[in-house]
């Protein structure tokens, strides 16, 4: 079910066209209350309620975000009593909101996006449609390890080599991979995670020759690193079938 945004001007107890001097001094003052230190207080999840509510409210531009998102939750709402659909809402301008009042997100979506484009986009429209806001990055890894499983089987030593290739852009590689698993071929990770070093070092940028100023010299070193590319990688898939 699709979790509402909290009303965090109730929870400080001021009106949503507050100024910042209001809103400081009923954090102030209902902090004092609440203070798991205060006498007579059992409920410290009060506090941080309050400090959580403070935090957004108190930056100008979470604040915006913020509102903005009670905008989007009550259109969203009218058009659902209306029994209508979310289509007039923007959902690039839903996850600019989403991305300002929780920064992980953005983090998070990026690491899938580099494993799958379907992975990362499946996890942007799950942020979009609010059906991870209590624990993205538990709903992220839940979709992390269930492509994994899926494609590269129940070994974690092929899953690190399959994340290593996917995290510097080597896909081909990755597929060549995930089809050799499937049929029961790959017997040895050990030994293709040591192979990946070598092919790591093959693509280090740090190994070629200095650059130099000359434009015959850079063409020069780019086809060097083309011709290693191409090397490591045919090397890296000839291996993983015959294996």
């Amino acid at each position: 079910m699709k979790s509402a945004v909290k009303d965090l001007y109730s929870i400080l107890g001021v009106a949503p066209h507050a100024p910042q001097a209001v809103i400081k001094a009923a954090y102030r003052a209902l902090a004092k209350q609440y203070h798991p230190d205060a006498d007579g207080i059992d409920d410290p999840d009060r506090f941080i309620e309050l400090k959580e509510a403070y935090d957004v409210l108190s930056d100008d531009e979470r604040r915006a975000a913020y509102d903005k998102s009670l905008f989007v939750q009550s259109r969203t709402a009218d058009r659902a009593n209306r029994g209508g659909d979310d289509a007039s809402l923007d959902p690039d301008e839903i996850w600019s909101v989403k991305v300002i009042l929780r920064p992980e997100i953005e983090s998070i979506y990026s690491t899938l996006n580099k494993y799958s484009t379907a992975l990362g986009n499946r996890f942007r429209m799950a942020v979009i449609k609010g059906k991870c806001e209590e624990d993205p990055a538990a709903f992220a890894a839940d979709l992390d390890k269930a492509f994994f499983l899926k494609y590269f089987g129940h070994n974690p030593e092929v899953h690190l080599l399959a994340r290593k290739l996917l995290e510097v852009g080597q896909r081909k590689a990755a597929r060549t991979l995930s089809k050799t698993v499937k049929k029961g071929k790959f017997v040895s990770p050990q030994r293709s995670i040591r192979l990946f070093g070598i092919f790591q070092r093959l693509l280090d940028p740090h190994n070629d020759p200095t650059p130099e100023t000359r434009e015959t010299k850079r063409q020069q070193k780019n086809q060097i690193i083309r011709k290693r590319r191409d090397f490591s990688l045919k090397y890296l898939i000839k291996f993983v079938v015959q294996s």
